[in-house]
């Protein structure tokens, strides 16, 4: 059996696994450590003497001030940014020069609250490549006097990248609503990305992968970038 040393955050289990009645060799085939390894430890937790390497100073310590502001910071939030980007940040930032390991294992022991939060990990996509598009039913807004509330469809489309949200107001959710609502989308963000995904949602209502008119227009629309962009060069090469 390889020797593999006992962490610090293993000896109350392993205490507790005596607890139960467990044999040293069990604990040991659970831990991947020598029969010996745990029969020191036992005795020396028995014998009431302290594992030195809980006061042992950390390369982290300077930080802790640092890490516990990121604590405070999301303490009303119920996400946290990935362990790896907070990391990054402090290698890049703060001259941190440890392992990630030694900083994971520093931030659950001295920030327990803030390592148990859900994770929250952001997916990049290269700028001008995703655009998202979904429908908005009924929004009520009131129109030609105090009162009086009608009730509006919003075609909302975000980039992938940047998150830029446009918004555009019309009075049905059919197909001709939904390609004007895209011309007026893509106008505002100024171009055409390179995909847009579309929800159930508005694929349902438009049918919008069974339309021949919609799939004309989108052809349209990219010979019409083409050839504005072409323009835009020759333009500029003069």
């Amino acid at each position: 059996m390889p020797e593999m040393k006992i962490r610090v955050e293993e000896i109350e289990f392993i205490i507790k696994m005596k607890k139960l009645e467990y044999s040293n060799c069990e604990i040991a085939r659970k831990l991947g450590v020598s029969e010996g390894a745990i029969r020191y430890r036992v005795k020396r937790q028995l014998a009431g003497k302290k594992d030195g390497r809980k006061d042992k100073a950390s390369a982290l310590d300077r930080y802790y001030a640092l890490l516990k502001q990121w604590e405070e910071d999301y303490s009303d939030e119920y996400h946290r940014p990935a362990m790896k980007t907070l990391f990054e940040c402090l290698k890049r930032d703060y001259g941190y020069r440890g392992s990630y390991d030694a900083f994971r294992r520093y931030l659950r022991k001295r920030c327990p609250a803030f390592h148990g939060k859900v994770l929250r990990m952001r997916i990049e996509t290269p700028p001008g490549a995703l655009a998202f598009v979904d429908w908005k039913e009924d929004v009520p807004v009131q129109m030609g006097g105090w009162g009086r509330w009608v009730k509006v469809q919003a075609l909302c489309m975000s980039l992938g990248f940047s998150r830029k949200p446009v918004v555009r107001f019309c009075e049905k959710r059919d197909l001709a609503s939904f390609i004007h609502g895209h011309q007026e989308g893509f106008r505002a963000l100024g171009g055409l990305p390179e995909m847009v995904r579309l929800s159930e949602e508005a694929i349902c209502d438009t049918g919008v992968y069974l339309s021949d008119r919609v799939r004309g227009w989108a052809v349209e629309v990219a010979r019409r970038q083409v050839a504005l962009y072409h323009d835009i060069v020759a333009r500029q090469s003069l």
